[in-house]
């Protein structure tokens, strides 16, 4: 609409698309926004529908008094003081007050001994106030808005109103920040979070959290709930706070691969110190131990134990003793699933080797050692010991008389099988003074056939070979490192499993890659192709001499068979090469679905053609970049679908 005054009163014409804008100067069309407010124009048109319209004198017809705001009358009257003389200007319902953001605020929020700027009209004889704007001063508003930056070493940040412009204050000791009733610390604040503020004398008074957006906090860990659904923690300065843990959250500690919860030290005066990450909902997502204080001494001897006071004294390596007190919430490990304080006192004997964390004087873990895992620097066939390097770096001589060799995929494995670089758990004898057994460490890569959850035996493949073993004894994580459950490992899956001779150790899900080709770099000094997955993320995979390309079959191919477009399935192997397997393509007429069966049928050419395909629960199915449900798709659709084992993981409807 086009408000257009006119001989002593106002006109109003509508604007659509169809309205031609002009200069008078041109006859170039100009936007609609070039128009601009109290300039002349000349509008052409039928009735109250304005078809062209020309500015004809591009001169804002305003005069504006800058003044410092004094107080507002009865009647609608602002008063500002000029060179010490007071002014008063009437206002009505249209006048627009804004703040010096630009935002629109009431007439009431304008502070006395602001700086504004008043703007009138100039082409009627009534000389209407148009415009009142703070130029400077004292800010008093509440407003809603959302978050652009946060600078806590100035104190400051910026909110972009609900107008869309941006307002820049900040905060002091005495400013409070809150969400759903809870206090926020600034360092709490997050860009992109949609907030209620009030600002008084310039300076944040208060700002409210209307919805929740990830953030952290900082404080020592009290409790681990009994179930492991919540934590406790006391923030610093604070009180104690509970939250719901989501679901598998990420655990963070420093020197401990894939940690558990089970792995958090909660107390009431010792806790760790931790920092905790909060989805929008409020759940712990991420818990990350900050600067754990603890000492940790590995393959000291025990000298003594105290089943009453439960004070163990040991010697370290360097012979110095030490006294930690057990507790119940000392982590043991020995051998047993279940382990126990009075399980494990009767192998507390003198001499008996172990490893142990305190905190000042309190006992974290206790291990008492059955092994040492290490990678073999030295043998000497004719003395009969081995040299080992431990993942910490401590050096290691250890005598043998006639190990028992274990290796996975080799029945008679012998010390000839142990070479200088082999990485190797080194079973010790009774009295831990000599090696029992050698399990030489190796990791495979299987793809999952089959799961039995109650006793933990898997059923893999691998180069057309099945085989199974037992994971109850394996540290199980995901393809992120995280710490998973038995029951996240599914048939179809890839895993690399890392056996201790022959049982596995450890298991961890391989990240598979499918989607779509976008670039192929075929350079000798580099190749590498780039692939967007079905989540729309794009990674870059390097092709290095250990790469493998196949196609479903597993049938060798080369780089130069890819080409952009080409749907592809990308994982790394056991030695971290990148394995692409090219994804199967076939065009075909839709035909129906089977909601129950989940599998698609198509319209067969010929008789002996494939009428059926098993669709995968996640299968990307679009129509160029807009996302399809199965159940639109109609009879006689022409569609392509790729295929990753048979299974349909795309569908393209042309």
């Amino acid at each position: 609409k086009l408000d257009l005054y006119v001989d002593g009163s106002v006109k109003s014409y509508a604007l659509d698309a169809s309205t031609g804008y002009f200069t008078k100067d041109s006859e170039t069309k100009i936007a609609f926004t070039e128009l601009k407010p109290y300039t002349k124009v000349m509008v052409i048109g039928s009735g109250t529908k304005a078809g062209y319209v020309e500015v004809t004198d591009p001169t804002v017809q305003l005069e504006s008094t800058e003044g410092t705001f004094q107080k507002l009358s009865p009647g609608n009257i602002l008063w500002i003081e000029t060179n010490s003389t007071f002014q008063q200007f009437t206002y009505d319902a249209g006048t627009t007050f804004l703040d010096q953001n630009g935002a629109k605020i009431d007439p009431s929020a304008i502070a006395v001994g602001s700086k504004v700027s008043v703007s009138r009209e100039t082409f009627s004889s009534a000389k209407k106030t148009v415009i009142v704007q703070v130029k400077s001063g004292i800010v008093n508003k509440t407003g809603t808005g959302t978050l652009q930056s946060i600078d806590t070493a100035t104190k400051s940040l910026v909110i972009k109103n609900d107008a869309g412009n941006l307002e820049s204050y900040t905060w002091d000791a005495n400013s409070f920040f809150s969400y759903q009733n809870e206090i926020l610390s600034p360092s709490e604040l997050k860009a992109g979070s949609t907030i209620n503020y009030t600002i008084r004398n310039n300076v944040i008074q208060s700002i409210e959290l209307k919805q929740g957006v990830e953030r952290t906090i900082r404080g020592s860990l009290y409790e681990v709930g009994a179930n492991g659904s919540t934590i406790t923690y006391k923030r610093d300065g604070g009180a104690l706070e509970v939250k719901l843990l989501a679901s598998k959250p990420e655990i963070v500690i420093s020197g401990i691969s894939a940690p558990l919860l089970s792995d958090l030290i909660a107390d009431s005066t010792a806790g760790d110190q931790v920092q905790i990450t909060l989805n929008p909902d409020e759940q712990v997502t991420k818990i990350e131990v900050l600067n754990r204080q603890m000492e940790q001494k590995r393959g000291a001897s025990v000298v003594s134990y105290e089943p009453k006071t439960k004070l163990l004294t040991l010697m370290d390596a360097n012979k110095k003793p030490f006294v930690v007190t057990l507790d119940d919430k000392t982590k043991l490990v020995y051998n047993t699933a279940n382990p126990t304080l009075s399980g494990i006192e009767s192998l507390l004997t003198t001499g008996r080797k172990v490893n142990v964390s305190y905190l000042t004087n309190r006992a974290l873990t206790l291990e008492v050692i059955y092994q040492y895992d290490g990678k073999v620097t030295a043998i000497d066939t004719a003395a009969k010991k081995m040299t080992v390097v431990t993942p910490g770096g401590e050096t290691l001589v250890l005598p043998y008389s006639n190990p028992a060799v274990q290796a996975y995929g080799k029945s008679n494995a012998s010390l000839s099988d142990v070479k200088i670089g082999s990485d190797v758990a080194l079973v010790l004898n009774a009295t831990q003074d000599a090696i029992s057994s050698i399990l030489l460490k190796s990791t495979v890569q299987f793809e999952v056939v089959d799961m039995n959850y109650t006793s933990s035996r898997i059923t893999v493949k691998k180069d057309g070979v099945t085989s199974q073993f037992y994971l109850d004894k394996a540290a199980l994580t995901g393809d992120n490192g995280q710490a998973v459950e038995l029951a996240d490992i599914r048939a179809g899956q890839i895993l690399n499993v890392t056996f201790n001779g022959t049982n596995a150790a450890a298991a961890q899900i391989v990240k598979l890659t499918t989607g779509q080709i976008t670039a192929v770099d075929s350079s000798a000094a580099s190749p590498s192709i780039t692939v967007k997955d079905y989540a729309g993320t794009t990674e870059t995979f390097k092709l290095g001499t250990g790469s493998k390309i196949v196609n479903d079959a597993g049938s060798a191919l080369s780089l130069g068979n890819l080409a952009a477009g080409n749907r592809v399935e990308v994982r790394k192997d056991e030695s971290g090469n990148a394995v692409v397997k090219v994804l199967n393509v076939t065009t075909q007429t839709y035909w129906k679905y089977d909601s129950y069966a989940k599998e698609i049928y198509v319209k067969r050419q010929n008789v002996n053609d494939a009428n059926l395909y098993t669709l995968s629960p996640g299968a990307y199915i679009h129509q160029g970049d807009t996302i399809l449900t199965v159940q639109s798709l109609k009879e006689n659709d022409t569609i392509v679908l790729y295929l990753n084992n048979g299974t349909i993981v795309e569908i393209q409807k042309q």
